[in-house]
């Protein structure tokens, strides 16, 4: 009987891991986790090694695509950044 009880007294107790201080610190963070994994994405497409399946032609292809990426989200990051040290992210 206790345990029915104890369910229904608490049932939206979830443990939750947030760095939120209610200003939307946890939309920051997790944009800024975001940006670092598309440009990680960026390095493995500029440093893709040839295969049998892909030739020389795709592969120069996808350094172009892996380089713009890098720096296109490291621009996004800096902007992310400064937006933070002034006080105007929301």
């Amino acid at each position: 009987m206790y345990f029915s009880n104890h369910i229904n007294t608490y049932p939206y107790m979830v443990v939750r891991f947030s760095y939120d201080n209610g200003e939307g610190g946890n939309v920051m963070y997790q944009l800024a986790l975001i940006y670092l994994a598309c440009i990680l994405a960026g390095f493995s497409l500029a440093n893709l090694p040839t295969a049998g399946f892909i030739s020389a032609d795709i592969a120069n292809l996808f350094e172009i695509i892996g380089g713009l990426v890098i720096i296109v989200f490291a621009i996004a990051l800096i902007i992310l950044g400064i937006k933070v040290l002034l006080g105007k992210a929301k």
